[in-house]
């Protein structure tokens, strides 16, 4: 029973790190499957009393996303628009 219990310690003590050695990785697999930016855009709100009126627009070869308040902690939705 200690042997288990020390098992189950080392385990639960080395892969969580060797997990987070490896997050890097996996992440830049990832990204190499999305498509990258065209371009991208940002309107700033106009004055300091419009807060939360920043607009950013994101181009892909066939689709736009669009978000608002993109200024504040707490954005609005982003809407997914087609081009073409």
């Amino acid at each position: 029973m200690a042997r288990l219990s020390l098992l189950l310690l080392v385990l639960g003590l080395t892969l969580p790190w060797s997990m987070a050695a490896h997050a890097g990785d996996w992440e830049k697999r990832l990204a190499a499957e999305f498509d990258k930016p065209v371009a991208s855009q940002t309107v700033p709100a106009k004055s300091d009393a419009e807060a939360g009126n920043e607009l950013r627009c994101t181009y892909y070869r066939d689709m736009m996303v669009r978000e608002t308040g993109t200024d504040t902690p707490a954005p609005g939705p982003a809407a997914l628009v087609a081009v073409g």
